[in-house]
């Protein structure tokens, strides 16, 4: 507490504008990353939930006919 009676209203000020810049920069980026997951959601990336999950169950690959060869 001693320390504040050594500072000058400089030295807080420019204190108060950084803690201020620090909150604008991070609600920024928030508000890109809430932007981006909305964008995904009204673009349908999340519709289909349960295709990717049995999709690795499903043979991507056609036998091959042994009269073909």
């Amino acid at each position: 507490m001693n320390d504040l009676k050594h500072t000058s209203s400089k030295e807080l000020y420019i204190d108060m504008i950084i803690i201020a810049l620090l909150i604008l920069i991070s609600l920024t980026i928030a508000l890109v990353f809430l932007g981006v997951f909305l964008w995904s959601m009204k673009s349908g990336q999340y519709d289909d939930v349960y295709t990717p999950s049995v999709r690795m169950l499903f043979d991507d690959t056609k036998p091959k006919d042994d009269a073909t060869q």
